[in-house]
């Protein structure tokens, strides 16, 4: 019984955080084995409605359109090389924004009866691509030349069901902010 009840609230848990962090991370959890390369092309779509200026809403909106392209090579078993470039169209700005590349490696991996949890950590650049525009709302980017690092946990079940959470720091050499960012998926 009590594992049952503990199933139902990490499950809410999980559903009740992960609204919150719908962003895709920058590093995958997965790992291509030595010599093989993967290629993915993705789309996707934000309609944001609901800006806050302080605690007041404002009647500002946004529409994002993105296609990108990701791929991955490995190195070896443990060590992957990955780079993403995306295309965004935000209102009436679109163009190439950052591209990034990442190296990470697997640190150690547990494999249990009915999954795996592994620890990578990784390292990598990004910066822009093309000249757009910086300082409103339609933004497709900052502009900024940044160095990230991450660290990595990935969890995934023999179904294929799979969890991960990554957090690190960036380091802008603009005069954008440095970051903590933090990611959780499932």
């Amino acid at each position: 019984m009590w594992k049952h009840c503990m199933r139902i609230v990490t499950f809410t848990s999980i559903l009740s955080c992960s609204y919150h962090g719908i962003a895709q991370g920058s590093i995958s959890g997965f790992y291509n084995k030595k010599g093989i390369a993967t290629l993915v092309l993705g789309a996707g779509f934000e309609d944001s409605k609901n800006y806050f200026i302080g605690r007041e809403k404002s009647d500002l909106s946004r529409n994002l359109y993105s296609i990108s392209i990701f791929g991955v090579y490995g190195i070896s078993d443990r060590l992957n090389v990955q780079a993403s470039l995306p295309y965004l169209s935000s209102n009436h700005q679109n163009g190439l924004q950052d591209a990034q590349i990442f190296v990470k490696y697997r640190v150690t991996q547990i494999s249990y009866e009915t999954g795996k949890l592994e620890l990578s950590f990784a390292a990598g650049f990004s910066t822009n691509v093309s000249d757009y525009r910086s300082g409103g709302l339609n933004d497709l980017g900052q502009q900024a030349k940044i160095l990230d690092t991450r660290t990595l946990l990935h969890y995934q079940k023999q179904s294929g069901w799979f969890a991960n959470i990554q957090s690190g720091f960036s380091f802008k050499f603009e005069e954008v902010p440095n970051s903590f960012p933090f990611t959780f998926k499932i």
